[in-house]
């Protein structure tokens, strides 16, 4: 009987609703994965789309449904996929970096956290908001692994030329600041206090280890900093006053009580119909999905230009293939053997009769 892949994807309701949190984004991508590898390999996660989508290839040519126009749509959906989960954790790696840096401030009385803010209008995520005696600073965090340019209108280019927002940053931390600010005068005044609220903020390019980052400002509006020069920012920040302890506890208290992790975003892509493709691509290419054994997976690296260099899978026999190597040896020698028994064998027939003669 054949699998009906797209009740399985119903059934399972991932990426199924219109507005997600990143951190939902994160683990809906992560399971929709474990979901596809399953179909494919039957494992528990052991596998990734990337590989998937070498195996159903590699399947699909010894088919002859290679260049079937439904299943290379689905392999283009698959890789739409493994492009949104390298994204989603790059991002995610490069807060975790940030937030285990920040372990290394030497300050004692500072706190940090992640805020959500709204207004009721406009809506805003703080990755990271300390908290010091000089005031308050919001750190953006962008994972980088090329050059940098911050354009004149303040648009950030990766690899100097490509620009993954539209948004000038300026104007993002812009309303970051006021947003804030507005927060938390409101909540201050909700309690009757009345303490000076001063904010600053950093844009913070985080770099995985021993990847080396250039930046050029263009627009100079903003500060920036690398991750590694975060606790030495942070220990020696100084602004133009400084908050008693009973303000730094009556603020803490505020910034406590703020939301975290809150802001949805709208899907920039149909999954439903990504969901489809993929179910239509597995349909022509396996019917049934077969169980493939890790041994048959040989991991080598290729360049993928979205995902850098990332490994991928592939699909060999290398059992099979090692057994015709033997067979092969294993009939060339006997073949050998063979031909040197009946010289062995004629020479002495020849001795005998001449003896006898």
């Amino acid at each position: 009987m054949q699998i009906n892949y797209m009740a399985e994807f119903e059934a399972a309701g991932l990426l199924s609703r219109p507005e997600l949190t990143q951190e939902e984004f994160r683990k809906e991508l992560l399971q929709f994965q474990e979901l596809i590898c399953n179909m494919v390999f039957g494992d528990d996660g052991a596998h990734r789309v990337d590989e998937v989508i070498v195996y159903l290839e590699k399947t699909a040519r010894e088919k002859g449904v290679d260049r079937d126009p439904d299943f290379r749509k689905g392999v283009q959906a698959l890789r739409r996929i493994n492009k949104e989960i390298a994204i989603s954790m790059a991002g995610k790696n490069g807060e975790e970096r940030v937030a285990r840096t920040l372990e290394y401030i030497s300050r004692s009385n500072y706190k940090f956290r992640n805020i959500y803010i709204s207004d009721g209008e406009l809506e805003t995520e703080l990755d990271n908001v300390i908290l010091t005696e000089a005031g308050f600073i919001i750190l953006e965090v962008k994972n980088v692994k090329t050059d940098i340019t911050i354009s004149e209108s303040g648009r950030i280019l990766y690899g100097n030329e490509e620009c993954y927002h539209d948004t000038s940053i300026c104007e993002k931390m812009e309303n970051k600041r006021a947003l804030l600010r507005h927060e938390l005068e409101t909540e201050l005044n909700a309690k009757g206090l009345s303490i000076p609220i001063r904010i600053d903020s950093f844009i913070v390019f985080s770099a995985p280890k021993g990847v080396y980052v250039r930046v050029t400002d263009l627009c100079q509006k903003e500060k920036y900093c690398f991750r590694g020069k975060l606790p030495f920012i942070i220990d020696d920040y100084y602004g133009e006053g400084a908050y008693t302890d009973a303000e730094m506890d009556s603020l803490n208290a505020v910034m406590e009580e703020m939301k975290t992790h809150q802001k949805r975003f709208l899907l920039n892509l149909d999954f439903n119909e990504l969901r489809k493709n993929i179910a239509t691509a597995l349909t022509i290419c396996l019917g049934k999905p077969e169980m493939v054994s890790k041994e048959e997976i040989v991991t080598e690296k290729v360049v993928n230009p979205e995902t850098s260099i990332i490994p991928v899978a592939r699909t060999r026999n290398l059992h099979t293939r090692k057994g015709h190597s033997y067979l092969r040896v294993a009939s060339a020698l006997a073949g050998s053997v063979a031909s040197f028994a009946i010289v062995v064998t004629g020479l002495l027939i020849s001795e005998l009769a001449y003896r006898k003669a």
